[in-house]
């Protein structure tokens, strides 16, 4: 079948050789649905088929994220490396305390470091039993010629959690750093319940 005899077998179905290809053209082109027009989505996606195809250009490739992970791992580490550096700067000096016959199993640090106010003093204890009621420790800085000064009491009945103390004198000039236990008595002087005691280096 020519060309002629083909276009006029698709307008009328008459003609000579029918074709079964022709057929299915036939009645697609008969299908009222052939004719309508396609939704928007169906469109856009074709158009962006099409870009895809023909662009020159290949998309960059995404970071793999366990590379992502890594520099966020490499980052937080950083951090706590520089926090634990200048977390051990403002320490500053650092006396360690042993206990004495009364409570040899005790221990601590005391962590010194000078402020504009005088000496800030940063007391860490273990094996201290909490002072029993009617009881306090006290914190003391003693010079070499035997004159104490107090920086604060406590009693640790809540726990041992880190203790802050002052001392508004030169601890250089009074190196010595003792812990007592002393009576709820009002008096002012130094017990001889001494649990704690260290000095610093010169």
């Amino acid at each position: 079948m020519n060309g002629k005899g083909k276009a006029e077998y698709l307008a009328t179905g008459q003609g000579d050789g029918a074709d079964e290809r022709l057929d299915s053209v036939r009645r697609a082109l008969g299908d009222p649905n052939t004719w309508e027009t396609p939704p928007q989505s169906v469109a856009d996606g074709v158009i962006a088929e099409i870009r895809a195809a023909s662009s020159p250009f290949e998309a960059t490739p995404r970071r793999p994220t366990w590379r992502r992970f890594g520099y966020a791992v490499a980052g937080v580490t950083v951090v706590i490396l520089l926090l634990a550096f200048f977390g051990t700067l403002d320490r500053g000096t650092r006396v360690a305390l042993e206990g004495t016959e009364l409570l040899p199993e005790a221990s601590g640090t005391a962590f010194l470091q000078a402020t504009d106010a005088g000496w800030s003093i940063r007391l860490e204890v273990e094996g201290l039993p909490p002072a029993e009621p009617g009881f306090y420790y006290e914190g003391w800085v003693w010079s070499d010629d035997g004159d104490g000064v107090s920086i604060g009491t406590f009693h640790l009945r809540n726990g041992t959690r880190p203790l802050n103390l002052w001392a508004g004198v030169d601890v250089e000039q009074y190196p010595a750093i003792w812990v007592s236990l002393e009576p709820e008595d009002g008096s002012p002087e130094v017990s001889e319940s001494i649990v704690l005691w260290g000095k610093l280096e010169e």
